[in-house]
């Protein structure tokens, strides 16, 4: 591969303008490979490699791939290589939207990894929960969603009025929400969400393998039984922001 002729960064102490503009550039010239020479979820070179091929320090480098992955254009996994992002998964907050609903819909496979089912909701979600409802959660199931091996969104889902062990033995994944319906025969219906986002926490870098800082979506949604109006369900869900979108529809 041809050697561009992008200067060295000089030391950062001294630069001007444009000297301090030179991960930009570097940037843009990756940008143009990546829609010319790359498919979805090609690695891409190494910091070492760019470093060498640029002539520039590996923090430079550092600071292109972290422009390209805030725009989404790659994502950074913790560790790991960066990779070309797949295109985003548009995912609706609707009444009874669903990421499995949601990915069935773009017709991708997803998966469900259950990660945890504990009768006391860890203090986080406790917090969370007491903003939005007035009742105490029975219990809470944390689960990762996958597309092929890579995860898009962890969800803690607290559970009202039920034994949420017994409602979840011998889940082996697919919906939760279908799976819960199954078993307690009632349909909830979303009442509220709250839509936002946020630099990714410790717990996410862990749950989606992504570097801490990274953009992480959220929506935190209420779901009640519609024949009651009682609380049964509310959902954390914490997207990784460089593969997921979210849709309101009003």
């Amino acid at each position: 591969m041809q050697r561009q002729s992008i200067q060295r960064q000089p030391d950062e102490t001294t630069t001007g303008p444009k000297e301090r503009t030179l991960y930009l550039d570097i940037a843009r010239e990756l940008r143009r490979r990546i829609r010319d020479q790359y498919d979805p979820g090609d690695p891409l070179p190494s910091e070492r490699t760019l470093a060498a091929e640029f002539g520039v320090h590996r923090n430079t480098i550092r600071r292109s791939l972290e422009e390209l992955s805030r725009s989404g254009v790659i994502a950074t996994r913790w560790g790991g290589r960066s990779t070309v992002t797949r295109k985003r998964l548009s995912h609706r907050v609707a009444i009874h939207a669903s990421f499995t609903a949601s990915a069935i819909a773009a017709g991708l496979d997803p998966r469900t990894q259950l990660v945890a089912v504990a009768e006391t909701p860890s203090r986080e979600a406790r917090q969370i929960c007491d903003k939005l409802v007035t009742e105490r959660p029975a219990g809470e199931v944390t689960t990762i969603r996958l597309l092929g091996d890579d995860p898009v969104c962890w969800i803690r889902q607290l559970l009202f009025g039920v034994d949420v062990r017994a409602v979840m033995a011998g889940f082996s994944g697919g919906s939760v929400q279908d799976w819960i319906r199954s078993r307690t025969g009632i349909v909830p219906q979303r009442q509220e969400s709250i839509i936002g986002a946020d630099r990714a926490s410790s717990i996410d870098c862990r749950m989606l393998r992504i570097p801490r800082g990274a953009s992480v979506l959220y929506a935190t949604s209420v779901n009640i039984d519609p024949d009651s109006g009682d609380a049964v369900e509310v959902s954390i869900t914490r997207f990784r922001g460089d593969v997921a979108e979210l849709r309101l529809k009003l």
